[in-house]
């Protein structure tokens, strides 16, 4: 996947790239596209780099929710 990121200089901690899992309209779900589960990392890392390379997200099931503020909190729902 490639993503485009703002340049370093407007980069913040608190950038982070949201993952969304469909389920596309078929035969077998003819209501249409809905989210099956969502994922969250940082944009950056702590020297305000765009991250690169290899991740293993937790999915959270259904669609987003916007009140989890921190990554922890979203491994606690993956676990569950």
């Amino acid at each position: 996947m490639f993503a485009l990121c703002p340049p370093r200089t407007v980069l913040k901690p608190s950038f982070v790239l949201v993952l969304e899992l469909f389920e596309l309209q078929s035969h077998r779900n003819p209501t249409g596209d809905r989210v099956v589960a969502w994922a969250a990392m940082p944009m950056c890392n702590e020297h305000l780099a765009v991250v690169n390379g290899k991740f293993r997200l937790p999915f959270v099931r259904g669609e987003v929710t916007p009140e989890v503020e921190h990554f922890r909190v979203i491994e606690e729902i993956g676990r569950a």
